[in-house]
This record gives structure tokens, C-alpha cells and sequence, in this order.
């Protein structure tokens, strides 16, 4: 009875008024079609189909009748089949106390769903009034003056009323002098054990907190600010302190700077697989890079050198990290690994190699007028993006490239910067961008010569093979 049920359902979602009584007729055809269904299939589907569920004795039967299959009812045999299930259901409810004729005629057919009404258009309408003159302002402050209710008449307070609403004072005449050391004393005599210690206690602070000293610092345009200051002290202690290290490389972390002063074994080694990765990646762009080596001579090192090194504030050609797209970008911060699995990445201040950097973040640039880029990416939100970039999509450096800058401000108070490149640097934006395909293709060249490499522990201790993809977070905000 269960694909019974399963096919009533189905045919009841299609035709409404499909009811039991209909399924009872059709539930020989049925069996016969499911028999049918079952002869068919081999001896080991015929097992997982017995041993699934509810298949189990339905589908044994030996006496198949095809010719029942290829005989369809008229209209006329379906309404007297009909009529005779509902005249046998009619007994069977009648044994249990149901009346079936007076429930049928008591039922009323669901209403069909409607549609969600549109709502009214709103009868108000925004009008243009002109405006404000000196004579219909006299008119409504004339109205508001003939409106208002009149105020209650002053009542008159006894004068007994009047001294329990204000406090008691002494009213005789004469100077009234106050003498501050038996006021002091009264006050030492009433005051507690712990209002006594508390005050004591703080009067021991004579040194201010950072805080009291940052928030006064302003007080006086000479003055040394407090993080200066800090900065320059933990320096000074840093360098006349040991140059050693016992077993890890120290670092002595302050207002989001790092002093390391390390001249170990450990950190040797370090800088030295640090070079060695640079140097390796140089190498693997030449190779990608190839088919674009007739753009500019120092393409495969993204015109990065010890003559000119990349820091924050200079801008950059990179390849979008999402999309096809050549962009420019102002560097904000960079970050560096030594080549090592499971390397931290540390920040640096510069680099003089295009692959010494494991990512850089920098804040993009859109076209705005001619050769002039704005620093709002998202015109229609007003806002800037910032992207991660890794190092396979750096392109090409603008440090050594004088380009002008303007500070804006939009009408809504979001400060922007406008940004003029030269011919030089504009040349090559252009190459770029007009070639973007290969360079997409150069790219992905690139990420495969560097997906299997061998790279070596932080120590230089260990080969181990690694499939690492230094290109896992690459992130647009906005």
C-alpha cells in the first residue's frame, strides 16, 4: 500500500478532488503496473528491492493479468464505481457512528489563495509652497496667541507652605565668616577610618599615569608626546642591552614596533633562505614572464632593486586578486615570510626584491579624469577598497615615478585623494592594462612553477616537500 499512498498523494496535489474512493478502484491497475515493474528487474535487484523496506509480499504473484492493463474505464463505469465506494465507505462509517452524507454536505471547499493586495497610493503629495513672509508670520503667531488656553490664575502660598518647600537659612543680619582650619578639623573628627586611609593613599600618587600625561600632553606645543618618548627610552635600552639570543629570536614589541637586534645563527640562516627564496622567485618570473619582456626591461622584477626599493606611501601596477584586472595601488603595509613551512609572517618596512614580500596591502586607485586616479574605488558608496595582494601579482613599482597628490573632500565629509601620474608611469598603466589577458596567463604560469618547489625548515635543519600556496587569504574590503 505504500507507492498506493505515495501516488494518491501525488495525483491529490494535481487534481483536488481526487479522493479514496478513486483510489480504490485504481488500486488492482496499480498492483498489476508495480507487478509489472518488478518482473523485470534481475534476480539481485528483485532481493535489494524485498530487502529495502516495505517491499515484501505484494510483489509475489503469479496471476498477471495484461489484458486488464490495456482496458480503461468510460465515464460511466468511473461515476457507478464511485458511487458504489462512497455507498460502501457510507456503511463503514455508519458502524462507527459517522454520518457521511451530512458530512458531505457540510464541507466547503478551501478558498483559493489570494493575491497580496498592492497598497493605496498614499493621497498626499509633496508640494512646492512659497515661502515664508513677514506678514503671514505675523498672521499664524496671531493665530497661536487666540488658540492658546489661558493660564491658571497665581495662587498665593501661605507663608507656611512657602518654608516647608525651601530649605531652612539663617536670617539674621551680619557678616557670616567661614574659618577653613575648624572646618578641616570638624571634617577629620566625623570622617571614617577608610575615608581617612583612602585619602592618604592618594596622595601618594605624585607620579601621573600614561593616560593623565596623554591627555595633557597637548597642553604645551614643545612638549615630547608620551609614545616618543616611550620609543625613544625602550631603544636606548634595547641597544646597550647583549646582542644575544638562547634558543629563539627575541623581540621587543612596543606601540606596534618590533627592535630586533640579533646577530645568532638562527636569524643568519634565516635572512640567508630569505634571499635564497627572493632570489628563486625571480628566477620562476623570468620564465612566466617572457612573452612580456618586450613591455619594459625590469618587468620580471617589477622594477623593484637596492636602487629603488619599494616602501609604504609609493605606488604600485598589481593584478587584481579577483578579476582580470590591472590596477594601481597605494602600499600600505607589507609583510615578509623566511620561505619556511608553517612561517609567520612578519612585517617589513621595505624591500628591494619582488620576492621578498609574501603579500602587500595597498589601498586602490580608479581612473578619474585622463591620467588622474581618485582613491574612491566605490564611487556609489563613497568609500575606498583595500586589497591583499600577493607577490605573483605585483607588476610593476612607480617608486621611482614623481606623481602629484591632492587631498579632497566629499560632500559628505569623506576625504580623498586625487592622484596624477606622469607620462612615463601612465605608458605603462596602459601596456598593461591592454595586454591584461597575458599577464593573467603569466600569473597562473607562475603560481604552477611555484606549487611544487622544496622548501627548508626555519633552522635549515630539514628538506621537506611542499605543495604550499602562499595565495590562500587574498581579501577585498571595502
Amino acid at each position: 500500500m505504500e507507492p498506493c499512498k505515495h501516488l494518491f498523494g501525488l495525483l491529490h496535489v494535481i487534481k483536488k478532488d481526487f479522493n479514496y474512493a478513486d483510489v480504490l478502484y485504481l488500486y488492482p491497475k496499480l498492483r498489476i503496473l508495480i507487478l509489472g515493474t518488478f518482473g523485470d528487474l534481475s534476480t539481485e535487484e528483485q532481493a535489494n528491492q524485498t530487502a529495502s523496506g516495505y517491499h515484501n509480499t505484494y510483489f509475489h504473484v503469479s496471476d498477471l493479468d495484461l489484458e486488464t492493463l490495456r482496458i480503461w474505464p468510460s465515464d460511466g463505469d468511473l461515476q457507478q464505481a464511485s458511487v458504489s465506494a462512497f455507498k460502501e465507505a457510507e456503511q463503514l462509517l455508519a458502524a462507527v457512528g459517522i454520518n457521511a452524507s451530512l458530512m458531505l454536505a457540510q464541507y466547503t471547499a478551501p478558498a483559493p489563495a489570494q493575491k497580496p493586495l498592492k497598497p493605496a497610493p498614499s493621497p498626499c503629495r509633496p508640494a512646492a509652497l512659497p515661502d515664508s513672509t513677514e506678514d503671514s508670520l505675523a498672521t499664524v503667531q496671531n493665530n497661536i496667541k487666540e488658540n492658546m488656553t489661558p493660564s491658571p490664575p497665581n495662587v498665593q502660598i501661605s507663608p507656611a507652605l512657602h518654608l516647608r518647600r525651601e530649605p531652612l537659612t539663617l536670617t539674621t543680619s551680619g557678616t557670616i565668616k567661614l574659618v577653613g582650619d575648624v572646618l578641616v578639623a570638624q571634617h577629620q573628627f566625623h570622617q571614617p577610618n577608610v575615608t581617612a586611609r583612602a585619602v592618604r593613599q592618594a596622595n601618594h600618587l605624585a607620579i601621573p599615569s600614561t593616560l593623565s600625561v596623554a591627555n595633557i600632553r597637548h597642553s604645551s606645543p614643545d612638549e615630547t608626546p608620551v609614545r616618543d618618548a616611550l620609543m625613544k627610552k625602550l631603544a636606548g635600552l634595547v641597544a646597550s642591552g647583549p646582542n644575544k639570543t638562547s634558543g629563539i629570536d627575541r623581540q621587543v614589541q612596543h606601540i606596534g614596533n618590533y627592535v630586533i637586534n640579533s646577530t645568532s645563527i638562527r636569524a643568519t640562516q634565516k635572512a640567508t633562505l630569505q634571499d635564497v627564496a627572493a632570489a628563486k622567485f625571480v628566477s620562476q618570473k623570468v620564465i612566466a614572464f617572457r612573452l612580456l619582456q618586450s613591455l619594459h626591461d625590469n618587468i620580471y622584477t617589477a622594477n623593484i632593486s637596492d636602487i629603488n626599493p619599494l616602501s609604504p606611501g609609493h605606488f604600485l601596477i598589481v593584478m587584481h586578486p579577483r578579476s582580470k584586472e590591472v590596477v594601481v595601488g597605494e602600499v600600505i603595509t607589507m609583510y615578509t615570510t623566511s620561505g619556511a613551512c608553517n612561517a609567520q609572517h612578519q612585517w617589513i618596512p621595505s624591500i628591494t626584491s619582488v620576492g621578498t614580500p609574501s603579500y602587500i596591502n595597498v589601498q586602490d586607485y580608479r581612473p578619474f579624469s585622463g591620467e588622474t586616479l581618485s582613491s574612491l574605488s566605490c564611487s556609489q558608496l563613497g568609500c575606498s577598497s583595500f586589497l591583499q595582494v600577493p607577490r605573483e601579482h605585483i607588476l610593476f613599482s612607480l617608486a621611482s615615478c614623481v606623481i602629484s597628490r591632492s587631498d579632497n573632500m566629499t560632500p559628505a565629509g569623506q576625504p580623498y585623494v586625487l592622484a596624477t601620474l606622469p607620462a612615463f608611469a601612465a605608458n605603462i598603466l596602459w601596456l598593461l592594462q591592454s595586454r591584461a589577458i597575458q599577464v593573467f596567463s603569466s600569473i597562473k604560469e607562475l603560481k604552477v612553477l611555484m606549487k611544487d618547489k622544496v622548501v627548508t625548515t626555519e633552522a635549515g635543519e630539514d628538506m621537506v616537500e611542499s605543495d604550499h600556496d602562499e595565495l590562500g587569504d587574498e581579501h577585498e574590503s571595502h
